[in-house]
């Protein structure tokens, strides 16, 4: 946890300048691991509106009280995932670190190869995937919005969600993220698409194309799925914060 996550929900009752914290986990982590005391600063995320310094004002047994003392711009959130589902550990991953690195929308649909199953997954339930998220945002430390979550029956629904520079993640052919560096002068959104376990199948990579897809070859080896997905993440990062 590099930031603390607050929200509207964390802001005191009788003073609105105030945060408190009573969670018992997040407490555990301040008192016991950051050990955290009276007039020393921590960082947090402002959900919403800013990354921020806090002031520690008070640490009781029950409740740690800050207060804003520094707030800085978060970086944007650019990249769309569209995502055929896998097993639901691996969707799991790609939600918590895909979040980390800047991910603000996640589009998870059912592939020709997916399991039907995976889409009703409780991994997907909007509750679930936001306290994923948010471990992802804490850990990035550089974002402060709630990615958006959509689920679509099919491929055809999903691509309707695509944002900015498509791009299709393939094992058989295509380009080196590299060769995108032209385009990303002003930081465009850029939507990724992802394919199953189990891999696109022929049609499915057609239609992508047809609808101006970019394919994109990351590696001579043969990825998992999330792995794959961070490799891309992280390649991207390389390009847009040079």
């Amino acid at each position: 946890m590099n930031r603390i996550i607050l929200d509207e929900t964390h802001k005191s009752a009788e003073n609105p300048d105030l945060y408190e914290i009573t969670d018992r986990d997040v407490l555990d982590h301040l008192i016991n691991h950051l050990q955290i005391k009276p007039r020393k600063k921590c960082k947090a995320i402002l959900m919403g509106e800013s990354l921020a310094v806090m002031d520690v004002v008070a640490v009781e047994e029950e409740k740690v009280t800050l207060k804003i003392v520094i707030q800085q711009p978060a970086f944007p959130q650019l990249y769309t995932l569209l995502v055929a589902t896998s097993r639901p550990p691996t969707m799991k991953k790609i939600i918590e670190h895909g979040s980390s690195l800047g991910v603000g929308r996640f589009v998870f649909f059912t592939g020709a190869l997916s399991e039907k199953s995976y889409l009703t997954s409780k991994v997907l339930e909007e509750e679930e995937m936001k306290s994923m998220a948010r471990l992802g945002l804490s850990q990035g430390a550089s974002f402060c919005h709630d990615p958006q979550f959509i689920k679509a029956d099919k491929l055809e629904e999903a691509v309707k969600y695509t944002q900015g520079i498509p791009c299709l993640l393939s094992l058989e052919e295509g380009h080196s993220l590299r060769n995108l560096d032209g385009h990303l002068d002003n930081k465009p959104p850029l939507t990724l698409a992802i394919g199953p376990e189990r891999g696109w199948v022929m049609e499915e990579e057609q239609y992508l194309k047809s609808q101006e897809f970019i394919p994109i070859k990351l590696s001579p080896h043969t990825l998992r799925v999330e792995i794959a997905t961070f490799v891309a993440l992280g390649q991207l990062e390389m390009l847009y914060n040079p």
